[in-house]
């Protein structure tokens, strides 16, 4: 990671902190499109998955959707790893949730949950549980 995607993406985790969910949103853009420009495609998928994150909470949620497909795509080849992966697919089921699209949700809460066990984390399992209604 360059030095100016670790200053945006810590920039971005301040204004988190104080609640400037716009303005994080916008410096985990930046620092995803500067990922783009440097083929580093772990980074960028993981700063597109907190923009993901922030359009939902901003209720933008077909951008938030369009978003972490894109970042599920990278993980899917070969840019992150299993908890990566998980972390992505609750992102995009969440949208889909958020979309009335529960149908599409599902299938995605299995995978995470599958991924979360592996990675032996406990309240991603849960989560996924409840979401599948275990």
């Amino acid at each position: 990671m360059n030095g100016a995607v670790s200053t945006l993406l810590k920039q971005a985790r301040d204004a988190r902190e104080t609640e400037a969910l716009e303005r994080a949103c916008l410096l985990y853009q930046q620092a995803a499109d500067l990922c783009a420009l440097s083929q580093n495609l772990a980074d960028r998928a993981f700063a597109l998955r907190h923009v993901s994150d922030l359009k939902r909470e901003l209720g933008r949620f077909g951008d938030a959707l369009a978003i972490a497909q894109e970042a599920e795509s990278i993980y899917r080849t070969g840019g992150g790893n299993a908890l990566d992966l998980a972390n992505c697919l609750r992102l995009v089921a969440l949208a889909h949730m958020r979309l009335d699209d529960e149908d599409s949700a599902l299938p995605l809460w299995q995978e995470a949950r599958h991924l979360y066990s592996q990675s032996g984390v406990d309240g991603g399992v849960a989560e996924c549980e409840y979401h599948l209604g275990l």
